[in-house]
C-alpha cells in the first residue's frame, strides 16, 4: 500500500511547536517494583525473566551460528507450557490503588510485544522466520519493561541514558514486514518512510517512542479487516516528524466509530482514555502522556487539542497518529550501535 502524502499532510498542522527548554530524555513514566503487591512482583519478574532469557540465549547462539528452533527450545519452554501466559494474564490483579501513570505503564507492559509473543504459540511456532520474529518481540518486550521499571537492570538503564543518537531509518528497520499477533491471526506491518534524519538522542528516548508505536500498531492490528497494518512516517514542517498508523476497517467497526464520533465529538478523544471497544482505553492515553512530555505540554488534553496525537476515519481506513521532535545533533555525536532494533 503506497503512501498518500496529501492525506497524511492534511491530518494535522505542520506548525507544531515544542515548549521544552531541553530535549525530553524519554524518562518520567516508570514505576518502582515496590509499588507491586508481592504476588504481582513475582509475576512481573517471571515475565521479564522469560522474555530476557529468549534474547540472551539468541545472542549466545548467534555467535556460534546455531540459532534454530531446536537450540532455542530450552528458552521457549516457559512459553510453550503456558507459564508466561498465566503470569501475564494475572499481572496487576493483586495491586490496588493504581495511579493513572502506574496503570498506563502496566498496560504497556502487559500489551507491548507480549500480546504477539503469546499469540505466536497460540498459532504454533513452526518456522525459522517465525522464530526470528519471536526473538525480536522478546527483545522489544524486555526493553519496554526496563523502560517502565529501570531498576530491573540498573546497569542497562544507565547505559540507555547516555548520548547515542538514532536515525528514523535505523529505528524503522525492524518494523519492515514485521508480523504481530492480534484477533487470532498474524498481521504484517508495512513501512512507508519519507522522513530522513535523526529521531532520538539516547536509547531511553527510543524506548519511549517504542511504547507509542507498539500501542498504535497493536490497536490497528486488532481491528484491521485484512492482514495488513501500515506505518507511515513523514515530516510535519522542518523540525517535527509525523507517525501515522493505518488499518482498513469493516462495516461493524466503521459503524461503531461513527457512533463514538457522534457522542464524543471527535475520535481523537480516544487519546484521553476511557473509550474502547473491548479494551480498557488506557493504551492511547499512555501514548498521549509521552508525546505531551516530548513537546512540553502540561496534559494529555493539550496534546489532543494541539493535534500532537489524533485519530480519524477516511474512506474505510482508520488513521491514528502522533508527532515526535526531530533531532539535529552535533556532527561528532555518537551514533547508537547497540543493534537493539535489528537481528
Amino acid at each position: 500500500m503506497s503512501m498518500n502524502l496529501e492525506v497524511l499532510d492534511a491530518l494535522a498542522s505542520d506548525n507544531l511547536t515544542s515548549y521544552c527548554s531541553t530535549r525530553y530524555r524519554g524518562d518520567g513514566f516508570s514505576f518502582a517494583l515496590e509499588q507491586f503487591h508481592p504476588l504481582d512482583l513475582e509475576r512481573f519478574l517471571s515475565v521479564y525473566s522469560g522474555v530476557e532469557r529468549v534474547y540472551t540465549t539468541f545472542l549466545y547462539l548467534r555467535e556460534r551460528g546455531e540459532v534454530t528452533l531446536e537450540t532455542m527450545s530450552p528458552a521457549l519452554k516457559v512459553f510453550q507450557n503456558g507459564e508466561i501466559a498465566r503470569q501475564a494474564r494475572d499481572l496487576g490483579i493483586d495491586t490496588k490503588d493504581h495511579s493513572a501513570e502506574f496503570s498506563r505503564a502496566l498496560h504497556d507492559v502487559r500489551g507491548g510485544a507480549l500480546t504477539s509473543l503469546l499469540g505466536y504459540f497460540e498459532l504454533g511456532l513452526e518456522t525459522e522466520i517465525d522464530l526470528l520474529s519471536f526473538i525480536g518481540l522478546a527483545r522489544d518486550q524486555a526493553k519496554m519493561m526496563r523502560h517502565s521499571v529501570p531498576e530491573l537492570d540498573p546497569i542497562i538503564a544507565e547505559v540507555d541514558t547516555q548520548l547515542a543518537v538514532h536515525t528514523v531509518d535505523g529505528y524503522l528497520e525492524k518494523w519492515r514486514d514485521f508480523k504481530v499477533f492480534a484477533a487470532g491471526s498474524l498481521k504484517r506491518v508495512q513501512v512507508n518512510n519519507s522522513c530522513q534524519g535523526f529521531i532520538s538522542e539516547r536509547c531511553l528516548e527510543t524506548s519511549a517512542i517504542e511504547r507509542i508505536v507498539y500501542n498504535l500498531i497493536n490497536n490497528a492490528a486488532r481491528f484491521s479487516s485484512t492482514d495488513l497494518v501500515v506505518l507511515n512516517v513523514i515530516r510535519a514542517g522542518t523540525e517535527v516528524s509525523r507517525w501515522v498508523v493505518t488499518n482498513p476497517i469493516d462495516s461493524v467497526q466503521a459503524a461503531w466509530l461513527s457512533r463514538v464520533e457522534a457522542e464524543a465529538g471527535h475520535l481523537s478523544r480516544f487519546f484521553l482514555g476511557g473509550l474502547s471497544r473491548g479494551g480498557n482505553g488506557v493504551g492511547l492515553s499512555s501514548c498521549a502522556s509521552l508525546v505531551a512530555a516530548a513537546f512540553g505540554r502540561q496534559s494529555i488534553e493539550e496534546a489532543v487539542t494541539d493535534g500532537l496525537v489524533g485519530c480519524r476515519v477516511i474512506d474505510d481506513t482508520f488513521y491514528s497518529w502522533f508527532h515526535w521532535p526531530m533531532l539535529f545533533p552535533a556532527q561528532d555525536s555518537p551514533v547508537c550501535h547497540c543493534k537493539s532494533h535489528s537481528l
